[in-house]
């Protein structure tokens, strides 16, 4: 339970990080790319060795890697758009209900013991997602082109991959034994694909780069690393994907939601606060063995 709290509060920390990037003009393709080889640098630190990264190319989970890397990358700048064309809230409600997926499948095709109990907090989670986070769309995306009408689709497709294959990954054993180098190589093959774009950018005079963007991706990296590599480690320790990721989902929106009132002064609605009482149902129910 102590590893479960953990990597929600970090999840917490990652999205108040990021809270802070606009205010601080702060290039986001530029932190985000720091922030993977951060990521991969706090890795090695923990694991103790850098050596094994010559070796990540040779490792038979290389290509699961390097493709999970590759969509860590796309799927950040799809919901970097999805934000800037859709505002935050519809872009958190297509990233939580991400957790659909992953639980279809655990339950489906892994036979993960289903009862009222966990259906009944899977349901409350889910519309907790959704008052929480589900605002009226203004009308104007539909004028806006079908690639940006669909972006919030997107998001949620993208978001629900990434969960799926951290799912995956432990359930098929594709990476047994590699731990924290799986993890870190992750982090290294996104922050390669980052590169070269943030490179190709720069090439191009669309930007340059800048010490407080830099410094902006090691505060994030940290926490980000953790906060994926704890997901691994419960499902590693036996939690049920039916529980993890809508618990964590779940937990995680409702305690930024509560930082957006407290510290950011954000609205508080009838509507946010009847998803709070859904997320504690949620909590309750999925938290029950």
């Amino acid at each position: 339970m102590q590893v479960l709290i953990l990597c929600i509060l970090l999840n917490v920390l990652v999205a108040v990080i990021f809270k802070y990037f606009p205010m601080y003009k702060i290039d986001t393709l530029q932190a985000i790319v720091v922030n993977y080889f951060v990521c991969m640098v706090t890795a090695s630190v923990t694991i103790g060795d850098f050596t094994y990264v010559a070796d990540i190319p040779y490792q038979s989970w290389f290509l699961y890697a390097l493709f999970m890397g590759l969509f860590f990358f796309l799927i950040f700048n799809v919901i970097a758009k999805t934000v800037e064309h859709h505002g935050v809230m519809v872009s958190s409600t297509a990233q939580k209900l991400s957790m659909i997926i992953p639980v279809i499948v655990a339950v489906i095709f892994f036979d993960e013991h289903i009862t009222v109990v966990k259906i009944l907090g899977i349901c409350s989670a889910i519309a907790a997602v959704f008052l929480v986070s589900y605002q009226k769309s203004d009308g104007q995306s539909a004028t806006k082109g079908l690639w940006i009408a669909l972006l919030p689709l997107l998001t949620w497709i993208g978001s629900s991959i990434v969960d799926l294959s951290l799912y995956l990954v432990d359930k098929l054993q594709l990476a047994v034994g590699a731990g924290l180098k799986f993890t870190s190589a992750l982090f290294l093959c996104a922050g390669f694909f980052g590169a070269i774009v943030l490179t190709y950018s720069i090439l191009k005079g669309e930007r340059q780069l800048e010490w407080k963007s830099t410094m902006a991706g090691v505060v994030l990296g940290i926490p980000n690393f953790f906060s994926i590599y704890l997901v691994l480690k419960l499902l590693e320790d036996g939690w049920n994907g039916s529980v993890v990721f809508p618990l964590l989902n779940v937990s995680i929106i409702l305690i930024s939601a509560l930082l957006g009132v407290m510290v950011f002064k954000e609205n508080f609605t009838t509507k946010k606060g009847l998803g709070f009482g859904f997320a504690l149902v949620a909590i309750i129910l999925l938290a029950l063995k």
